[in-house]
């Protein structure tokens, strides 16, 4: 029995869910490095929230911390949990090129951005998040790279003041590692839309997907190596 197997025995996914699992594992083989109950929990906090992880779907995504998997909400996942709160989000990223104004108020549409990308758009230099609120009118945010560094730096060190570099670049940006160095521009967005949403009237349900965005592990784990999917599972196992 292979270990996706063992882990969609024991979460019972639904069909969608459980294809994208299949499709993780493949995309990422360390995944099947880490502790299986992480995983586990990752899965059925996806179940909780409606959620489908992957790279496809950018609803959640599992990253690998040592041999443990945290999980991080995706852009389009805070989107749609917002609009099952009555919220409709719309979330772009801004690059050199763009024409972009930052938001401003606006008397009959509320708070917008105007935005229109180039043909050749450069590098990524921020992210904005815009809602459609209750009463028609709208609201918006926008992080430049200097603010998604620092809010992605949110609980890294607790205790001590992390030092900011100089003018923040997209290098910068996935030097953070994990999601960052893998999928810079859908973190960016996650940032604006999770900075957006903390403005919201939403449920406390919302929030913690929310506050999910600025989780970091509790501690650095020691990293554990197997050569097949079959090594994880004696692991896991208690090496029978």
């Amino acid at each position: 029995m292979s270990l996706t197997s063992d882990i969609i025995k024991a979460t019972n996914p639904t069909e969608d869910l459980q294809r994208a699992i299949h499709l993780l594992f493949k995309d990422n083989m360390s995944l099947a490095r880490c502790d299986t109950g992480s995983i586990i929990e990752a899965i059925k906090y996806c179940q909780l929230m409606g959620w489908l992880p992957g790279k496809m779907f950018k609803q959640a995504y599992f990253i690998p911390y040592g041999n443990k998997v945290q999980l991080i909400p995706g852009y389009k996942g805070l989107i749609k949990l917002a609009y099952e709160n009555g919220y409709e989000i719309i979330s772009e990223t801004v690059h050199a090129n763009d024409v972009f104004v930052a938001p401003y108020f606006d008397p009959e549409h509320g708070k917008i951005v105007d935005h229109q990308q180039a043909m050749e758009r450069g590098e990524m230099i921020g992210a904005y998040a815009v809602a459609l609120m209750r009463n028609g009118k709208w609201n918006a945010n926008y992080l430049n790279l200097n603010d998604i560094w620092q809010k992605a730096q949110k609980g890294k060190s607790k205790g001590s003041k992390v030092r900011k570099p100089e003018g923040i670049t997209l290098d910068d940006i996935r030097k953070l590692g994990g999601a960052y160095a893998d999928f810079p521009e859908e973190m960016a967005r996650v940032r604006a839309v999770a900075a957006l949403m903390r403005d919201l009237d939403i449920s406390p349900h919302l929030m913690e997907a929310v506050d999910l965005v600025d989780k970091q592990p509790e501690r650095e784990v020691k990293q554990v190596k197997y050569q097949t999917e079959e090594d994880a599972i004696s692991s896991m196992n208690g090496g029978v």
